[in-house]
């Protein structure tokens, strides 16, 4: 009974040696690549996810280095989100046919987590996660020369149910809350001169994003910032493709801010009777139009 009890032992380990061999040896790499690329062809080939190596995670996931999400338009190339690692936990099935289901951790390069699951198919897709302690001077979408000078961080929510053959039949809901918001000194380079834009400390009681993804457009319910040298309160929508902010609202600004900023001069008439100024943005991403009531904001 011994000898056979362990030839049977012998049996089980040399199997799970083999596997553990394969798993090891498996083409994650190949697959991978196969399932990212045709999950880009699915986005309109806008956005593209690269990363520097992938290694095995046992028992069965995948981890990936220097991931970052690049999004492509037109011409110009930039980089939206940058992770020092990602941790799936992978369908391999799935992955053989091209799609994509798997929970992540992902450590972004410039602080905070994002945790979720996502299930990317050949028609539609849907992702859930969760934000925790992100700094807003890591997101790719706000550009270099403003986000550096930041110091926030954010929680939240993201619930998509995508079509990738219709997206005006994608839904959704975000929800994210930020912390105090820090803008530290800088000069501004305007065509109407430089400008030393002091120390701004805003969104001291509350802040926080609301929008729901529905035919097509990302529509913010809420935009939120309450006390501090800055109050903001604005609505609108959000076009995914290309991405064109259409938001209206209105803002005010502390006695310290009209104090340090002479050029606050030329919007001074702009103001409401209840002491807030009118704000527009539309435009794109990299050329934005900001109005403030009927004057135009020189950004270029």
């Amino acid at each position: 009974m011994n000898k056979i009890f362990k030839i049977a032992l012998y049996v089980v380990v040399a199997i799970l040696s083999f596997l553990v061999f394969l798993y090891i040896t498996f083409p994650f790499d190949t697959l991978l690549d196969r399932a990212l690329d045709s999950i880009s062809k699915r986005f309109g080939g806008q956005y593209e996810v690269t990363y520097e190596d992938v290694s095995p995670r046992i028992p069965v996931g995948v981890s990936l280095g220097g991931v970052k999400i690049v999004l492509h338009s037109g011409e110009k190339t930039s980089t939206l989100f940058s992770f020092d690692r990602i941790k799936l936990k992978v369908s391999l099935i799935q992955l053989i046919f091209g799609n994509m289901s798997a929970g992540f951790d992902a450590k972004l390069a410039g602080g905070g987590r994002i945790k979720g699951k996502a299930k990317i198919g050949k028609k539609t897709g849907k992702v859930e996660l969760k934000l925790d302690n992100i700094k807003i001077s890591s997101i790719g979408l706000i550009p270099d020369e403003y986000r550096k000078n930041i110091e926030n961080s954010m929680d939240g929510s993201m619930h998509l149910d995508l079509d990738f053959e219709d997206n005006t039949r994608s839904s959704g809901v975000i929800n994210f809350k930020f912390g105090a918001i820090k803008i530290k000194p800088f000069t501004y380079a305007s065509p109407l001169g430089n400008v030393d834009v002091p120390e701004l400390n805003f969104g001291t009681e509350k802040s926080e994003f609301s929008a729901e993804l529905k035919r097509g457009s990302i529509r913010v319910t809420s935009l939120n910032i309450t006390g501090g040298d800055v109050n903001l309160d604005m609505k609108g929508f959000v076009y995914i493709t290309p991405p064109r902010p259409n938001l209206r609202g209105r803002f005010s600004l502390s006695d310290k801010i009209y104090e340090k900023v002479s050029l606050l001069d030329f919007i001074k008439g702009q103001k409401d009777q209840d002491g807030y100024y009118p704000l527009t943005i539309t435009g794109t991403l990299d050329k934005l139009n900001i109005k403030i009531g009927d004057f135009t904001l020189p950004l270029r």
